[in-house]
């Protein structure tokens, strides 16, 4: 890009030792080609490798996959479309807009590599989480408290804690839609619970996706209310964009012909643990806030 002249065509820097993909990095990569189909159909700006847009989210896919050593192939594919793109556009400013030709190939593109991601996620027999090495059913199943922290765990209201006890248990056994469903279930009690502790009202029993805008809203300015979804998660906290990833499953799940694979199903535990953690510490500020509050009134 011509306002970028510290960007170069170079492969991403490979860790000593190849890592392998956890639930981070297959968030992150989903994200990634999420918005690459939605960059492509859309005809989103090019950006540039070392900050926004196009380049910068088929840079991060490719990192990933070269420094996990997952899918060669499609990283290759990654690395040449890329190039293309890059070079087609060297002499333009970062915020040119791809064209409806190469946006249409990038859309295509990042559909098919989505669905080779699913088939490769769906062959593991072991999926790796963080500090913890490989997942432990046995664990999981007797101990589910084992995936909060102390504290978080024993502040859990009693309908989440029991929906996530019964996600856990339902994914031994292949029930897969039932264990995304339920924990999907306990992340929605605390997305209520956070709408009214920040707005001090009482929440009608909209929808998930009303209520979501609605956080949402309170954080954004103004003049970008209404705009593309990635534009407005762009300005709220990270936590909001995990919920609206989580809402996404959840209206997936939602029809009779789609289960989600094992793999799937444990990311989603999993986001659904470090969310509903994150979400209560939110809570929990928001009333010691409220607290601190009511007694400089008083005072």
């Amino acid at each position: 890009m011509s306002e970028e002249g510290e960007d170069q065509v170079e492969p991403p820097s490979q860790e000593r030792e190849p890592r392998d993909l956890s639930m981070q990095d297959a968030y992150v990569l989903g994200a990634n080609l999420s918005y690459l189909q939605y960059a492509g159909d859309s005809n989103e700006n090019i950006g540039s490798i070392q900050g926004d847009g196009i380049l910068f989210s088929l840079y991060n896919a490719e990192s990933i996959l070269v420094n996990t050593n997952t899918l060669p192939g499609v990283a290759k594919d990654m690395r040449n479309l890329l190039e293309q793109i890059y070079h087609k556009y060297e002499e333009e400013v970062s915020t040119t807009a791809i064209d409806n030709q190469m946006g249409n190939h990038l859309n295509q593109q990042a559909k098919t590599w989505t669905d080779i991601l699913h088939r490769e996620m769906s062959e593991q027999s072991k999926i790796t989480i963080p500090n913890n090495g490989f997942l432990d059913w046995d664990i999981i199943i007797d101990h589910p408290y084992s995936l909060f922290e102390r504290e978080v765990w024993e502040t859990l209201d009693a309908g989440p804690k029991q929906d996530i006890t019964e996600a856990c248990r339902a994914l031994p056994i292949g029930c897969t839609t039932a264990s995304v469903m339920v924990s999907l279930r306990a992340v929605e009690h605390y997305l209520r619970k956070w709408y009214e502790s920040e707005t001090g009202g009482d929440l009608d029993r909209g929808t998930w996706g009303s209520v979501l805008d609605d956080l949402i809203n309170l954080y954004l300015e103004e003049q970008d209310r209404g705009g593309p979804v990635l534009q407005q998660l762009s300005g709220v906290p990270d936590i909001l964009s995990n919920l609206y990833y989580l809402k996404q499953k959840r209206d997936q799940v939602s029809h009779p012909d789609q289960s989600p694979t094992p793999y799937e199903a444990v990311v989603t535990l999993f986001m659904v643990v470090g969310t509903i953690s994150e979400v209560s510490k939110e809570i929990d500020g928001l009333n010691l806030d409220k607290e601190i509050s009511d007694t400089a009134d008083l005072g």
